[in-house]
Formats: structure tokens, C-alpha cells, sequence
């Protein structure tokens, strides 16, 4: 929402409720995929388990079970850039930090994934500025102060 008074902004304040309840979905989405990926079955040999590889063909056989495991941290981020002498470009993301990860009986090991998922953007127009000075590159309040004179 974005709150005008006397032809200016005076406020923007995100829909809360609408960002909470897409970052929600999002969430649960990615956990519904994590819980989709199925346990599986493989075969180990006496020389992998005993690591001799005198036993590496050699009977019985072991079977493991790999499982997988997810777990989703996500965070709303907001973004600010000045575009021009009286444009705002106002960015909301969601920043979503997943772990994946293989459990075995004899260790557990995983893969972390980041991603932002952009949410919401606007560019905010204000008025324009009698005056205006790019002050960029110039170092020092010296150098300032004498190219403003």
C-alpha cells in the first residue's frame, strides 16, 4: 500500500498478509517435493563394508537402505535502489535456504541451496528536485564545498 498526502508519498507499507502467505506455499512446496523423493535399496558387498579388496566379490551381500531429508529456512528481504533523481526501485524477495540430505545407517551427508525468489517489486516516483547534485566521484568535503561555490 502506498499512502499519499497532499500529492506526496508519505508512506508504503508491503501487504503483510499476502507475502506471509506466499512465503507459506513456497515453503510447503519445497517440502512437499523434499518428501516425494523416495527411500532406496542398494547393495554392498563384504569387501566395501570391510574394506579388504581381497572380499570385494565375495558373498553376502549387504543391503542398505538410503533415505532422504530436507529441512527449508526462508527469509523476506527487502530491497531500496535509487534509479534517477526521483526514483525509488522498491524490490521484496524471499531468500529460501534449503539443506537436502542422503541418511545412511554408517553417515549423513547433504548439499545446502540458496535461492531468492522475487516477490514484489515497484519503482516509487517523487517529485523532482529544483536542484540537483551528483556529488559522485568527488572525495573529500573539500573538493565538495568548492565545486558547489
Amino acid at each position: 500500500m502506498i499512502k499519499i498526502l497532499i500529492g506526496k508519498i508519505s508512506l508504503i507499507e508491503a501487504n503483510s498478509i499476502a507475502i506471509n502467505e506466499i512465503t507459506s506455499q513456497i515453503n510447503s512446496n519445497i517440502q512437499k517435493e523434499f518428501d516425494k523423493i523416495p527411500t532406496i535399496t542398494v547393495f554392498i558387498n563384504m569387501g566395501s563394508v570391510s574394506g579388504i579388496r581381497a572380499l570385494k566379490n565375495v558373498e553376502p551381500k549387504f543391503s542398505i537402505e538410503l533415505e532422504s531429508a530436507g529441512n527449508i529456512k526462508s527469509m523476506v528481504r527487502t530491497e531500496f535502489k535509487s534509479v534517477g533523481i526521483n526514483q525509488t526501485h522498491h524490490k521484496i524477495y524471499l531468500d529460501i535456504d534449503a539443506r537436502v540430505g542422503i541418511l545412511t545407517p554408517f553417515s549423513a551427508f547433504g548439499k545446502d541451496i540458496t535461492s531468492d525468489v522475487l516477490i514484489s517489486e515497484a519503482i516509487i516516483v517523487g517529485e523532482v528536485p529544483d536542484t540537483y547534485y551528483n556529488l559522485e566521484g568527488i572525495e573529500g568535503t573539500e573538493d565538495t564545498y568548492n565545486f558547489i561555490e
